[in-house]
This record gives C-alpha cells, structure tokens and sequence, in this order.
C-alpha cells in the first residue's frame, strides 16, 4: 500500500469519526434529555464532554494532516471545489479546537448558541463531503 492510498483511508476514516460524534452530540443526545432530566442530562453531558474532546483532538489532528497531503497531492489552480473544501475544512478543524474558548462564553449569553453551534458545525462537515465528491467532476 502506497502513501496516497493510506493517507486516504485514514483521512476518510477519520474524518467518518468526526462527523458521527459531531451528529451523535448534535442529533442523538439531546434527545435523551427528555428521558433523563435537565440535572440528569447535564451530568450525562459532561461526562460525555471529556472523553470525546479528547478522542476529537487526535483525531482530528489526523484529520488535519492527512488532509494536508491529500490537498497536496491534488492541488489544481483551477478545481474550485478542492479549495472551498480545504478552506471549510480548515474551518471546521479551527472551530473545534477553538470552541473550547467562545462557546461556553457565548452559551451563556445567547440561549441555544451550543446547539446552534453544533448545527453549524454538522452542517458545514456535509458541505465538505459534497465538495469533495465535486471537486472530481470540475471539468
């Protein structure tokens, strides 16, 4: 197995791993509120918090990388959807390592800003797979 392919097997895994924790947060466990309780729910979500920053640093500083060889090896002036990618993705990686500074600050003042927050994030990650099945077809 060459370089290429590997780089691509492990930037499209771990890029799987991050849009699924990202919709499992943003879709899946808010829905467990309901059931648990607001003090309940809470406790649930900080101790989901730590764990899965942690996995989420290194993986996507995988991520990170991986899509910097990928972006290298692709590069083309002219493929609009291979820089609108990178630029997102670049956006959503800085956001995440980020939020840690604004989103708690910003949580507190604007009601519904984390989740919002998150919405934004899952929505941006599909524009980034879009684009990258686009960026192959840019003729």
């Amino acid at each position: 197995m060459n370089l290429f392919l590997l780089a691509k097997i492990v930037h499209i895994s771990s890029a799987i791993f991050f849009i699924g924790g990202v919709y499992f947060r943003t879709l899946i466990v808010p829905r467990i509120a309901r059931v648990l309780g607001k003090e309940r729910f809470e406790e649930t979500e900080m101790a989901l918090a730590k764990p899965s920053r942690a996995f989420g640093r290194v993986n996507n500083a995988v991520l990170l990388v991986s899509g910097a060889y990928l972006f290298y090896s692709y590069f083309d002036a002219h493929n609009t959807f291979l820089h609108v990618k990178a630029t997102l993705g670049f956006a959503v990686i800085v956001l995440f390592y980020s939020a840690p500074y604004f989103v708690p600050k910003l949580a507190q003042r604007i009601k519904g800003f984390k989740r919002y927050f998150h919405h934004i994030l899952l929505l941006l990650m599909l524009f980034i797979v879009l684009f990258s099945q686009m960026m192959f077809f840019q003729g």
